[in-house]
């Protein structure tokens, strides 16, 4: 099943995503279901759901609803006749009397206008929409051709979602951070590298973060988690964490039993603290696993830190500034490091452990310590650790506005909005 194969199933539910995304009015479709199975039998459930969320861009953010109707037809046909007409009618007049400049600049803006009316129609003929308008005429010789040139071309691959999705490390952030704060106070000049002011807490969340692509294998398992959930008859985005609790058995040594007890954010900070120190304490060969719950941990960090908008509110920002200042003060206690990397090995491999069982005062960040130390002897700690990460994914996904979703679809998209149009496809079937 090709990339043009997916685009036409996207056109088949795009009625239904726009009940979803705009709020139109519609209903369930019994088809539903079936196609959600032959896309996940062909391993293309995930091509479906950005195709989808890519056709309802063109929705909300260009004259797609105008331009491929009989009236966009229309006058797109009478906008190109009219340019060449002009053209022709100028090209068959005297020319005397006008000056060679006057002449190079009218020459250069007709042969302009005639040239992207060219493209705009060209594009339009061989536009998805035109294809799905073929089918519906049954004009299937044609749509044939259409759909055969565009293979060609590969012009449904354009569509796909970048497929990045942002990154924060809280530990290697607090490294970095303490690490330029040091060089400062030694009159060291910060790297080349570093921004000024980089050892500035409020700057340090602003630049120690990046975008990195998402591998097939995460994007696959993220789906089968979101289906097992719905086989499992959970529904799905309704509390996160869940199946940690009930896998776990986790009573009242950690300090807290559900998620009300601690707050969202500061679940999220705990268990990307429990994830960091079980991944590098981690020896199996589940590489796609590893690298799955690296992704995802980083990623709600990431939202947690730069897309507050998108979590379930109220998020309280104080509370982040307090659990990373003392993530700050616990890496000054290091000293000057080599690098940031020797400070972010350390505050894993033993000063976070250390600092647990000493006799020094409780931090903002223990529980995430106490819940690594629960994990590390469990041999399905990152299935536990993935699973959790794919609830509050979807819990996140679920919970977040219509309005968020469609502002991010206009900056290129999320991947919360993705499992958010796949769990929501998902219930309705």
């Amino acid at each position: 099943m090709d990339e043009e194969n997916v685009l036409i199933g996207a056109h088949g539910l795009l009625d239904i995503c726009r009940v979803l995304v705009i709020g139109s009015r519609g209903g369930r479709r019994g088809y539903l279901r079936l196609v959600l199975l032959s896309f996940q039998m062909y391993g293309r459930l995930d091509k479906l759901m950005e195709l989808e969320l890519s056709l309802m861009y063109d929705i909300l953010y260009t004259k797609a609803t105008v331009i491929h109707t009989w009236i966009g037809c229309c006058i797109r046909v009478i906008a190109l006749a009219a340019t060449v007409t002009a053209t022709f009618l100028f090209l068959l007049s005297s020319k005397h009397g006008h000056s060679r400049k006057d002449l190079a600049v009218t020459y250069v803006l007709l042969a302009g206008a005639l040239l992207l009316e060219m493209i705009s129609m060209v594009r339009a003929v061989f536009s998805t929409w035109t294809v799905v308008f073929l089918y519906k005429l049954k004009w299937y010789w044609l749509y044939g051709e259409v759909l055969s040139i565009r293979r060609v071309f590969r012009v449904a691959t354009h569509r796909r979602w970048s497929g990045t999705v942002g990154q924060h490390n809280f530990l290697w952030a607090s490294a970095n951070a303490v690490d330029a704060s040091a060089a400062a106070e030694a009159k060291e000049e910060p790297p080349a590298s570093e921004p000024t002011g980089y050892y500035c807490l409020d700057t340090m969340d602003r630049c120690c973060w990046h975008r990195t692509k998402l591998s097939d294998s995460t994007k696959e398992q993220i789906m089968r988690k979101i289906l097992e959930m719905h086989e499992n008859r959970q529904e799905i985005g309704s509390q996160p964490g869940v199946r940690a609790f009930k896998a776990l058995g986790l009573d009242g040594s950690l300090g807290w039993r559900t998620i009300q007890d601690i707050g969202f954010e500061d679940s999220i900070m705990a268990w990307h603290l429990a994830s960091d120190i079980c991944l590098f304490s981690d020896r199996s060969n589940k590489l796609d696993l590893h690298e799955g719950v690296a992704v995802l941990s980083n990623y709600m960090m990431f939202l947690l830190v730069h897309r507050r908008y998108m979590l379930p509110g109220p998020v309280r920002r104080t509370r982040y500034e307090q659990v990373r200042d003392d993530l700050n003060k616990f890496m000054h206690r290091k000293g000057r490091a080599r690098s940031p990397q020797d400070l972010f090995v350390w505050a894993l491999r033993r000063g976070l452990h250390d600092h647990l069982n000493s006799d020094d005062p409780p931090a903002q960040y223990d529980t995430g310590v106490r819940l690594a130390a629960v994990l590390y002897h469990r041999l399905d700690r990152l299935d536990i650790i993935f699973g959790v990460w794919v609830e509050m994914l979807s819990y996140v996904a679920c919970n977040c506005s219509r309005e968020s979703h469609a502002r991010q679809l206009s900056s290129g998209g999320e991947l919360v909005t993705i499992v958010w149009l796949m769990a929501r496809l998902v219930d309705m079937s």
